[in-house]
């Protein structure tokens, strides 16, 4: 049987006019045989393909397979070679494998599943790839799997009535297409096992998008479960802090780029996915991960079908995971960045930075001695609404000494607040003595400029002394002489370093 089937290879190696015509569904196997089938020939298998050890095909011109493509060889099969592989069985078929195979042009016939059971690349491994994933009428199931797509120009997916299903939370089954620096609208033919087809367009304006990743799928009507990878998102609470599944679409797109382009995105969804309040002004916003928020919805956003909103002005920062709000109550200011930072150990400079706000009305600089309670230090007038980024910055003029900690709040105009992150701010004592942090789990941390020893004592709320030791200078690290609480029990304790020559601080912990 071994010796039948490297003949049939043989045999493939001296096509030149004829077919190979192989009937009644059995499989070819070809486990060394390098097969080439030059222009103006064809293979037709009518029954499956099985790609092992070392064999490969040189495709110049076409194979008809009715049954599975199996690549289970040390290659991708098709090396450089051009031609087409052509999935045209009356019943589902498979494209699977341990090695993932590289088609030049792949053409889907017949209105019935075809699944990846390994990663695909489409469009060919040559110089200038320009081969086509050619959907046609057929479901291309991703099925946990990503396909390739080499070819940069925007004809490279075709589709009539067909669609390619994403559909995982977690970003497991995506498209991936090698766009570059092609100024036209990209279209991926999205859609669901059911036949219902919701295309993405990625529409580079400038610059060079790289590799660009997509993926979508379809979620309950409370818009869960969330978006898990490659960033989770933890809330869709609208600007007043409650729940807006009620005015989202019941869907999540992931869009992500390996360049540094402008582009604009083109979504849509099926009429059972719209949103329950309604499809008047949907608008698209994206999840900022370093400040659990969603950005506000980007101008110029137009509609143009009640199921589809393209959102112009997109730049690499933007990419990620995407939803889709009412305008009339999108998902909420969108903080940058905040910190506080000691100037001339004699004052504290806040900055922060929004990306956009809704109904900002202002913001409050908070300042606390152990980061459990805090103080209004100032206030900083808001810019209401707007998409442009935006910048501010506040001087608490008589910082403490020590480790302090500073946050900021914001206030709309209805009342409605929220908070920043808590950063920390240590300033140099008189004394030339810092212990931090105030709030304590394990270790904290005692810092000194100088090159003498110090006795540090460790007091209970009561008087009683619970740690004594001297530290000495030469066994200082980077963070200065960390100390670790050991088995003191949680509670307020008063801290106190001292030097021979009379210099001491008191700082109070809280060990917890």
């Amino acid at each position: 049987m071994k010796h039948i089937f490297n003949k049939i290879g043989l045999i493939g190696t001296l096509l030149t006019l004829f077919p190979i015509l192989l009937k009644s569904q059995v499989v070819m196997y070809n486990s060394s045989v390098p097969i080439t089938i030059t222009t103006g020939a064809s293979l037709t298998i009518k029954g499956d393909y099985q790609n092992l050890g070392t064999a490969t095909i040189n495709n110049s011109d076409t194979i008809d397979l009715s049954g599975d493509f199996i690549n289970n060889a040390s290659n991708n099969c098709f090396g450089t070679s051009q031609g087409t592989v052509i999935l045209n069985g009356p019943t589902n078929q498979g494209i699977g494998g341990s090695a993932v195979t590289a088609f030049n042009n792949l053409v889907l016939v017949n209105p019935n599943l075809k699944s990846l059971g390994n990663d695909i690349q489409v469009g060919g491994t040559y110089a200038s790839p320009a081969g086509v994933l050619a959907v046609g009428d057929a479901t291309l199931f991703l099925n946990t799997h990503s396909a390739t797509i080499t070819n940069p120009l925007s004809g490279a997916i075709t589709s009539t009535t067909g669609e390619i299903v994403s559909e995982e939370v977690d970003n497991a089954s995506k498209v991936i297409w090698k766009i570059g620096t092609d100024a036209n609208p990209h279209i991926v033919p999205f859609g669901d096992l059911s036949g219902t087809n919701f295309p993405f367009t990625y529409n580079l304006t400038s610059g060079d998008a790289g590799d660009v990743t997509m993926s979508t799928y379809q979620s309950a009507p409370n818009n869960t479960p969330f978006p898990s990878l490659p960033i989770a998102v933890t809330h869709i609470r609208n600007n007043a802090g409650v729940d807006n599944s009620a005015n989202m679409v019941d869907r999540y797109w992931n869009i992500e780029t390996t360049g540094s382009p402008v582009s604009e995105f083109t979504f849509s969804w099926p009429v059972t996915e719209n949103a329950a309040n309604g499809t008047i002004n949907p608008r698209g916003q994206n999840w900022n991960d370093p400040q659990i928020a969603w950005t506000i919805p980007f101008a110029g956003q137009t509609n143009p079908t009640a199921q589809s909103v393209t959102v112009p002005g997109i730049t690499d920062f933007n990419h990620g995971t995407w939803a889709i709000a009412l305008e009339a109550s999108p998902l909420p200011v969108e903080l940058l960045t905040f910190t506080a930072k000691p100037e001339e150990n004699k004052k504290v400079r806040c900055d922060w930075v929004t990306a956009s706000e809704i109904n900002n009305d202002y913001f409050t600089v908070e300042r606390s001695r152990d980061g459990l309670q805090f103080e209004p230090m100032g206030i900083v007038d808001g810019s209401g609404t707007t998409s442009a980024i935006s910048t501010y910055h506040f001087y608490d003029m008589k910082p403490y000494s020590g480790v302090s900690y500073y946050r900021l709040m914001q206030t709309d105009f209805d009342g409605a607040r929220s908070w920043s992150r808590v950063v920390a701010v240590r300033m140099e004592s008189e004394s030339n003595i810092v212990i931090y942090p105030t709030i304590v789990n394990d270790i904290f941390n005692i810092q000194y400029y100088s090159d003498s020893n110090l006795v540090f004592e460790l007091y209970a709320a009561d008087g009683r002394l619970v740690m004594s030791q001297e530290l000495i200078a030469a066994q200082k690290s980077a963070q200065g002489f960390q100390i670790n609480r050991a088995n003191i029990a949680a509670g307020v304790y008063f801290a106190r370093a001292f030097t021979s020559d009379g210099r001491s601080v008191t700082q109070k912990l809280i060990f917890r």
